[in-house]
C-alpha cells in the first residue's frame, strides 16, 4: 500500500498563492513550491505533471472562489442594488482572501504562462477536459451575469453596457488594487466611496 500524500492539493495551491503574493507570477515554480512546503519536487510533480497545469488549477480555483463569494445566487429585483452588492462583496472578499486577491486583481491569466497567452486556443489544446470545462463554465457565468444586469437596466447601447461593466468590475477592483499592491487588504473607508461611485456611474444609464 502506497503512502498517503504528505501535502494535499489545497496545501500545494496555497503555497503557490503565497509565492505569487510575495514575488509575482514568475515565482510560481514546482521547485519554489517544494521549497515553500519543505517537500521533494517529485511529490509536487506527482500531483501536477507540469508547472502550467498547476498554474491553471491555481488560477481556476481562485476565479471560482472569487465568483462564489462575490456574485449573488440570484440577481436582485433591483439591478442597481445587485451591482452595489457585488461591488461591496469584492471589497469584502479582498479583505478575507488578500493573497488570492493579489493574484486575481494585480495580474492577468496570461502572466502565469511566460512566452504564451492563456486563450481559448490554448485551453482547447493543452489543458485536460476537466480544466477546460471549468474555465468555460466560469466565463459563461460572468457572461450570463453581464447580460442579465444589462437587460434589467435596459442598457442597450455600447456606452451604457460599458457603464454596467465599469460599475460592477472596474470601480471595486481599482479601489482594492492600491492596497493589494502592498499585500494589504483595502481599508474599510473605501466602501462608501465605491458605493457612491457605483451609483453615480449607473445613474448615467
Amino acid at each position: 500500500m502506497g503512502r498517503s500524500p504528505k501535502f494535499s492539493v489545497a496545501e500545494i495551491l496555497d503555497a503557490g498563492i503565497d509565492l505569487i503574493a510575495c514575488s509575482g507570477p514568475t515565482a510560481l515554480t514546482i521547485s519554489g513550491i517544494a521549497h515553500e512546503l519543505g517537500a521533494p519536487s517529485g511529490s509536487i510533480y506527482h500531483r501536477f505533471p507540469s508547472r502550467d497545469l498547476l498554474a491553471a488549477e491555481l488560477w481556476l480555483r481562485s476565479v471560482e472562489a472569487f465568483q462564489d463569494a462575490c456574485i449573488p445566487d440570484a440577481v436582485f429585483a433591483d439591478p442597481v442594488q445587485a451591482i452595489r452588492e457585488i461591488a461591496a462583496n469584492v471589497l469584502r472578499w479582498c479583505r478575507e482572501e488578500t493573497d488570492t486577491a493579489v493574484l486575481l486583481l494585480l495580474y492577468r491569466s496570461s502572466d502565469f504562462f511566460p512566452g504564451d497567452q492563456l486563450s481559448r486556443d490554448r485551453l482547447s489544446g493543452d489543458w485536460p477536459d476537466d480544466l477546460r470545462t471549468r474555465n468555460e463554465a466560469q466565463m459563461a457565468r460572468v457572461a450570463r451575469l453581464s447580460i442579465e444586469l444589462c437587460d434589467r437596466l435596459e442598457a442597450t447601447t455600447p456606452a451604457q453596457q460599458r457603464r454596467v461593466r465599469f460599475a460592477t468590475v472596474d470601480i471595486p477592483a481599482s479601489a482594492a488594487r492600491a492596497s493589494l499592491a502592498n499585500r494589504l487588504p483595502p481599508p474599510e473607508m473605501v466602501d462608501a466611496i465605491v458605493d457612491d461611485a457605483v451609483v453615480a456611474v449607473l445613474s448615467g444609464i
